[in-house]
């Protein structure tokens, strides 16, 4: 995406020299009418005009690459990488580059040239120029700066849409006050468990506690787990995600049961006892998923395990995933919590943390605390997605300045072609705002072509992108319409400075240019 991005960049880049060339060529014309009449040909002009594009470029190469460098720590601080600087010293790299250079150059820079050097003498001498009556070239120009520069804007509004859907959909389980701290691998996760649960007892913001083998998103510990099993019953094949818990489980992440119980230390028939979530439930059959249902994992295992509770459907997997079966059980004395978590009250959050931290110090004093909050840990599963849209956001910003600066290059040329049309209006009684309009008007029009080409494209796109979560947002039709409400106000500002300075102008002025 990084790599997509960043051709947009450099072809509305080359769009834009382009264009800026081809305004500045006015205050050339009469260099460029001169060295023809001294006897220069069209080949040395196009030679001479491309190499100051050349130089121009290899100073950008230059300069960007500086900023490339000192901006390659927070790149990989942004995206979790190692990249070293000494990659682009690589033979293939530094081919690629000089490759990219000579094309750039050549499409970037020789148009323009060229088009200067094929110029009549006569019309150079008198210090004008022209690049035809159409200009469909210059207009196709501008509509795909600008499609380029809408699409980013669609898929950043669609990826913060998306992004503040998973942020604020319910995941059926409390987040913001349960506290999830990894064991680790030097301690016994049963025995950090009881001594927290006696250091804890009657602190003050202390809810509850319980212990599970699986952390709900992803924490500071960065890593997740899941664990399915499969069996056959009453011939027909099931599955499930299997999680062991700690009793108070259901209590501590505020589960909604729609029957039965939580597990509980005072029973031991617990240890063959399952909680199951309605999906499970749903697998099982009409009449069957219900509290009190029995059934064998293996047909020829004797153990018969019943169903204790049932617990309404939550997304125990990131929103990429539909609600699986699951299926809790009871970890047994070999079986230990690999994470444990602790329900706080919802006043108390910075200084239950504390409280918790302190007893983990005596209850593991081997293992550093790395506890985090629930919602911490869900939100940092989506932790690409979060990043992908700082890029579009970004990509959008660059785009849109980059074509705003060839836009502002097209207002000031087409006005310099203008000037004495301009002039001949105010002396007939056209007002500023009048003339103003006029100017504007085209360049709206081209870019309002852009958005239309534009919305389709990144509908399709987005959508694709949009597939990857069983979870999303739709698409709707007002992040188009703001889309292009801001390409167009962006672009209407940019025209009006040039257009409004024309239309302001003295005509009597403007008719003496000519």
């Amino acid at each position: 995406m990084l790599l997509f991005i960043a051709g947009f960049l450099l072809f509305i880049a080359s769009i834009n020299f382009v264009n800026l060339t081809l305004a500045r060529s006015f205050t050339r014309a009469r260099e460029v009418g001169m060295r023809k009449v001294m006897g220069a040909g069209k080949l040395q002009l196009s030679l001479q005009l491309w190499g100051e594009a050349v130089l121009l470029f290899l100073i950008s190469l230059l300069i960007g690459g500086v900023i490339a460098y000192l901006l390659l720590p927070g790149y990989n601080s942004l995206f979790k990488s190692g990249v070293s600087f000494s990659i682009l010293l690589e033979p293939k790299f530094l081919a690629g580059i000089l490759l990219t250079l000579l094309v750039v150059t050549a499409l970037a820079g020789g148009y323009p040239a060229l088009l200067m050097a094929r110029t009549q003498t006569l019309l150079v001498l008198k210090g004008k120029m022209t690049t035809g009556r159409k200009n469909y070239f210059r207009n196709s120009l501008i509509v795909t700066q600008f499609v380029f520069s809408c699409l980013l804007i669609i898929a950043t509004l669609i990826a913060w849409r998306q992004m503040s859907y998973l942020r604020n959909k319910p995941l059926g389980y409390n987040t913001s006050e349960v506290i999830s701290v990894p064991v680790g691998a030097k301690e016994n996760g049963n025995a950090v468990l009881e001594r927290l649960r006696a250091g804890l007892k009657g602190q003050p913001g202390i809810l509850s506690i319980t212990g599970a083998n699986t952390n709900f998103g992803r924490g500071l510990d960065n890593s997740s787990s899941t664990s399915i099993i499969s069996w056959d019953h009453e011939g027909k094949e099931f599955r499930a995600n299997w999680q062991g818990v700690s009793t108070d489980y259901v209590k501590t992440m505020s589960l909604q049961l729609t029957g039965g119980r939580d597990f509980s230390a005072a029973l031991a028939s617990d240890s063959s006892g399952f909680i199951i979530n309605e999906q499970m439930a749903r697998q099982f059959g009409p009449g069957k998923g219900h509290v009190g249902y029995r059934f064998r994992l293996d047909d020829e295992d004797p153990t018969e395990y019943t169903v204790i509770g049932v617990v309404k459907d939550y997304h125990f997997k990131s929103l990429h995933n539909p609600i699986d079966p699951l299926i809790l059980h009871l970890m047994g004395p070999d079986e230990a919590p690999s994470y444990i978590f602790v329900r706080v009250t919802p006043g108390e959050l910075t200084s239950s943390m504390d409280r918790i931290a302190a007893a983990w110090k005596r209850a593991a004093p081997e293992t550093p605390f790395i506890g985090s909050f629930v919602n911490e840990n869900t939100e940092r599963q989506y932790r690409t997605e979060a990043t992908l849209t700082r890029v579009f956001i970004s990509g959008g910003v660059l785009t849109i300045i980059i074509s705003c600066m060839g836009l502002f290059a097209m207002a000031m040329l087409i006005i310099g072609q203008r000037t004495r049309e301009i002039g001949i209006r105010k002396v007939l009684g056209a007002s500023a705002t009048g003339v103003a309009t006029l100017i504007s008007r085209d360049f709206l029009v081209l870019v309002g072509v852009a958005i239309l080409i534009a919305s389709p494209l990144a509908y399709f796109l987005m959508r694709q992108w949009l597939m990857e979560f069983a979870y999303r947002t739709d698409i709707h039709w007002s992040v188009f319409l703001l889309a292009g409400g801001m390409a167009l106000l962006v672009a209407a500002l940019t025209v009006s400075f040039q257009s409004v300075r024309a239309a302001l102008m003295n005509p009597v002025k403007s008719l003496r240019t000519e």
